[in-house]
């Protein structure tokens, strides 16, 4: 049984043979739903998460992204078969958190709930990574010595709708100044007349 924020959840038999990506689909599998209230989204999106048991533990299976939000239908449906095929078909499948972190927003990350998000892909990417601590399939940095999953930096300047995306570090970072482009990014630098 796992317990998830005070609520318990049976998670069935432990005992599965080893990891095979051509099993058929159980008829039945636990579940658990998140609710995530996005920057980049007028509606909250809920996104389940389907897991089986495999090898004395629990690995992810599936996942699901619904909201009222029907701009971006399109994109949830993709992204959740991409992200299922993987789950399924890819004995590690935590590289997944890697590159949904990776993607940047074409209109510039924003601050939501004390952080910084690139793209919606982003914060869909710390709800699976709270899937996956949820269920044990990782451990927390507290938990072990050697972490696997960072979290994105925080960079240390406020986004201003102003500015354009730096070439260099893809952060809405860039201004003019004296005729230059310039990223205000400490961790960036770049400038166009430097070159």
């Amino acid at each position: 049984m796992i317990r998830l924020r005070g609520q318990e959840i049976i998670k069935g038999p432990r005992e599965v043979p080893k990891w095979n990506p051509d099993m058929e689909r159980p008829e039945i599998l636990p579940s658990v739903t998140y609710k995530v209230k996005s920057g980049f989204c007028s509606n909250s999106i809920f996104i389940t998460y389907s897991y089986i048991p495999h090898e004395g533990g629990y690995r992810p299976y599936e996942m699901f992204i619904h909201s009222k939000n029907l701009t971006q239908h399109e994109t949830f449906v993709i992204l959740s078969r991409f992200v299922s095929a993987i789950f399924r078909k890819q004995a590690n499948v935590e590289f997944v958190l890697e590159e949904l972190t990776g993607i940047m927003s074409a209109n510039g990350g924003m601050y939501h709930k004390g952080n910084y998000y690139n793209s919606i892909f982003e914060e869909i990417a710390d709800c699976t990574r709270q899937f996956f601590y949820d269920i044990d399939y990782l451990k927390k940095a507290d938990d072990c010595k050697n972490e696997n999953i960072e979290a994105s930096p925080i960079p240390n300047f406020m986004p201003d709708d102003n500015l354009k995306i730096c070439p260099e570090c893809q952060q809405r970072s860039l201004k003019v100044e004296n005729g230059c482009d310039s990223c205000i990014n400490a961790k960036c630098g770049y400038s166009k007349c430097d070159k």
